[in-house]
């Protein structure tokens, strides 16, 4: 095991009805040095048994169970057991291709890629709806990619373990969006990034248990807080793209905060800090996002009632 190339890790939730696809894609891959760690993070449904199941046949698998603590600890949970070289990702309810591993271990053979970005098919209901191809280009455009959300997802790339250990891991993102922060903290530590074209990952954009399927106020707050963090790296490395940066962070502070008045689900600590920001960000000139800029107002000066309209209204539009 010390010199294992590859680690799969498959964070798992309430993923019956997918995972058996997903751990045959990774099981028959044509490159044999791997490993899959398995992270059930407390799936009440038959995921657990299932891929108990799949290790007893083969000895590469291993399941770790664990109480229910997001697919934040879950992921953390995966990287701190793997021990291959570089680190796969592949959700429960997405599948990879048979030669996903060989045309990543190739790339990095060949050029010594520390990041390998392989391009992806997105299926909702079954149909093709979207084909991300990457090509090479410059070192420092991956690392701008990162930081604007344009290659933000694990299960786009693998990176070596190496890069991970520089990982300041985002355990407040308990919802979502750590996956975007991880990104940007390993693109920007990469000394090369290597590509396959062709797409090797078939993403699901349409499971009741993915973490983008339903959009909270946690949801929102976790991504203002992805893009709070990318926009003090604009404003070292990016300056053209520090609006567009502060756009995206206004926009879902804003979002969280209206939300969270039918949800009532973030702390007061939360709710001070989106405060916190918007009344920071009324002196930043951010370009468009009326809407969001009145709701900022509205919000700064405790008119909860326009905020609560707006949220009646994106609800029931939504219905």
């Amino acid at each position: 095991m010390e010199n294992l190339m590859a680690s799969i890790i498959i964070p798992v939730y309430q993923a019956e009805k997918y995972i058996r696809r997903c751990l045959d894609s990774v099981i028959h891959q044509t490159y044999k040095d791997f490993e899959v760690v398995i992270i059930d993070d407390g799936s009440t449904d038959k995921s657990g048994s299932i891929c108990d199941e799949y290790a007893s046949r083969d000895h590469r698998i291993h399941v770790y169970h664990q109480d229910n603590q997001g697919v934040t600890a879950a992921r953390y949970a995966g990287m701190k057991n793997a021990k291959g070289k570089y680190l796969f990702w592949v959700d429960a309810d997405d599948y990879a291709d048979v030669n996903l591993l060989e045309r990543a271990m190739q790339v990095i053979d060949r050029e010594q890629a520390d990041i390998v970005v392989w391009s992806t098919i997105t299926y909702v209901h079954g149909k093709e709806t979207e084909r991300k191809i990457w090509k090479e280009q410059p070192l420092s455009d991956w690392k701008r990619d990162s930081v604007l959300s344009k290659c933000s997802v694990l299960w786009m790339f693998c990176a070596q373990k190496k890069l991970w250990d520089k990982v300041n891991y985002p355990m407040d993102m308990a919802h979502a969006a750590e996956d975007g922060d991880i990104a940007m903290q390993l693109f920007m530590n990469a000394q090369k990034v290597g590509v396959v074209q062709d797409p090797m990952y078939y993403y699901q954009d349409d499971t009741p248990h993915s973490v983008t399927h339903g959009k909270s106020s946690f949801w929102y707050f976790d991504n203002y807080q992805l893009w709070r963090n990318r926009l003090k790296v604009c404003e070292k490395n990016y300056p053209d793209s520090i609006d567009y940066c502060a756009q995206r962070a206004l926009s879902c502070a804003v979002k969280s905060y209206c939300l969270d008045l039918k949800l009532k689900d973030l702390s007061d600590s939360n709710k001070e800090e989106l405060i916190r920001f918007l009344t920071e960000a009324k002196n930043r000139p951010i370009s468009g996002r009326q809407k969001e800029k009145f709701l900022s107002w509205a919000i700064r000066n405790k008119f909860d009632f326009i905020c609560e309209l707006y949220v009646r209204h994106k609800l029931k539009n939504t219905k």
